[in-house]
């Protein structure tokens, strides 16, 4: 897969980067991360390592993040929308019997 990162063709690297978050179970832990290193040569593994530093540390995060939003997790950029529509007043809908 590492081949496949250092392509030219930018959707073969992007699949190769996510593919790599996944089957290294980086965005749930990194206990099969450390598994592996310890399983690979000396150059592999400083290869993968660097690039776990630079790109897929990154990636992990911004997939925790993303599924942590999907499932309900809090959206801080909403929070601050409805602080702030709260600031402005109650929401009245026309028809109320207190408007009577």
């Amino acid at each position: 897969m590492m081949v496949c990162v250092r392509d030219r063709n930018i959707p073969v690297k992007l699949t190769a980067e996510r593919a790599l978050v996944y089957t290294l179970q980086l965005n749930a832990a990194e206990h099969i991360y450390e598994a592996y290193l310890k399983s690979v040569d000396a150059t592999t593994q400083k290869q993968i390592s660097d690039y776990h530093r630079r790109v897929l540390s990154k990636l992990a995060h911004q997939e925790q993040q993303r599924v942590a939003q999907l499932y309900g997790g809090e959206d801080e950029q909403a929070t601050d929308e409805d602080a702030e529509l709260w600031q402005v007043g109650p929401v009245v809908t026309f028809g109320d019997e207190d408007d009577e």
